[in-house]
């Protein structure tokens, strides 16, 4: 299977994984790459605070009291479809599990978010936004660009909305810019791109692929170390050599 080359560069941009680009090693030597590396940092940092769902939903059910039974089995179901949307491979069926909770938490959140407590959900989708299109400069990812688009759209939507007072429709509208996002983060990134890498490199070894030596020895290195650092939830390392892993297997 190979790894789709959108993957590729949502991976760039979400954790600008690209300091090591102009060496296959893991040393950062040219000034730019280590400006690079240290805004890949802050992206992996700022990627923790980005608001999520299930995190949405249990500060909600925290500041609620006597929330109705059938509300926290709605609930409970909607952060199960966010854990099956995590755990899926398939980019497109990911989204549409995550569309599903969305669908299903929104009325209740409806009733738990207000207006200011909305905006500041937009305030913090934003500075995502911010950051991720800021990484652009180095880049030049049309994919990334639509996707960051999107979710803008979303929220500039959403807050026209909210002030003709369709206050559900406008939690709807932040609950998808967020849904949108999730795929930019380093954590899904890192393990799409680690399963590819390794898919890639037990397919060339079933397909006979001839490589010399040292190339599958450096293949397997990679790709060993990408889901390494993956079980250390090291996502950048990860990306790294699962990028480089695809690189070399690309070449074959």
């Amino acid at each position: 299977m190979a790894i789709s080359r959108l993957w590729i560069r949502v991976a760039l941009v979400a954790t600008i994984a690209l300091p090591l680009l102009a060496a296959c090693e893991d040393t950062v030597t040219d000034p730019e790459e280590v400006v690079v590396a240290s805004e890949a940092r802050a992206v992996l940092r700022s990627a923790a605070d980005l608001p999520t769902l299930p995190g949405i939903i249990n500060d909600a059910l925290n500041d609620s009291t006597g929330v109705p039974d059938t509300d926290r089995y709605t609930l409970h179901s909607a952060e199960e479809l966010w854990a099956r949307a995590a755990a899926e491979n398939d980019v497109v069926q990911s989204a549409r599990w995550r569309q599903r909770a969305v669908s299903l938490a929104a009325p209740y959140l409806a009733t738990r978010l207000d207006t200011a407590q909305l905006a500041d959900l937009r305030h913090r989708l934003r500075d995502w936004i911010e950051m991720a299109s800021g990484m652009l400069r180095h880049f030049r990812l049309p994919e990334v660009e639509q996707a960051l688009d999107d979710a803008a759209g979303l929220l500039a939507r959403s807050q026209v909305t909210e002030a003709r007072g369709e206050h559900l429709n406008a939690v709807r509208l932040v609950l998808s810019a967020q849904s949108r996002l999730v795929d930019t983060t380093p954590r899904v990134v890192a393990r799409r791109m680690s399963d590819a890498a390794l898919v890639r490199y037990r397919q060339a070894m079933a397909d006979g692929v001839t490589f010399d030596e040292r190339t599958r020895q450096r293949a397997e290195r990679l790709v060993s170390g990408a889901r390494e650092a993956l079980d250390r939830q090291d996502y950048l390392r990860a990306i790294q050599r699962a990028y480089y892993a695809n690189q070399l297997l690309e070449m074959r």
